[in-house]
């Protein structure tokens, strides 16, 4: 093979391995940020439903297919369910969880999911707020809302 030849082909190997280097490097630090951002979301949207457990309050962050798909009258009861027996949120703690980026190559996107617990404090007691969230239309969209406390204890038990 030719001197040339080879010069070339270590240079566009290394030039390849470099460029490998930069996308890892910036894929950390974009996962880094996304992470710090979703965090921040997560008891921003805890919050907003949280707040005066409202039908318009979901929907305000609530994914359109997820409005589509459970009814309102549904998301009525679970929300009066909350009201009654946790009442009005007192504050927010600690968020802890993660973002999920995912390449969509049947969309042409990259998927961005975050799922988040966030403690928190109603006028009735504690729990945890468990959600998940997705990005896309250049919005945070609420997907699933899921409160655990020791108030909903009865209803496991069959109470």
């Amino acid at each position: 093979m030719n001197k040339w030849v080879k010069i070339g082909l270590i240079s566009l190997g290394g030039l390849l391995m470099l460029g490998a280097l930069g996308l890892g490097v910036g894929a950390y630090f974009f996962s880094r940020s996304l992470d710090a951002v979703s965090r921040v979301e997560a008891a921003k949207i805890a919050r907003t439903v949280a707040a005066g457990w409202t039908l318009d309050a979901v929907h305000a962050v609530a994914d359109p297919e997820l409005s589509r798909q459970v009814p309102d009258d549904t998301i009525r009861t679970v929300l009066a369910a909350f009201s009654q027996r946790l009442g009005a949120l007192q504050s927010t703690g600690d968020e802890s969880g993660a973002c999920a980026k995912s390449l969509n190559i049947a969309r042409h996107r990259l998927d961005v999911t975050a799922q988040y617990d966030v403690k928190a404090k109603f006028e009735k007691g504690e729990g945890t707020i468990k959600l998940t969230f997705a990005w896309h239309g250049g919005k945070w969209w609420l997907l699933d809302y899921y409160v655990d406390s020791p108030q909903f204890a009865d209803l496991a038990l069959g109470k």
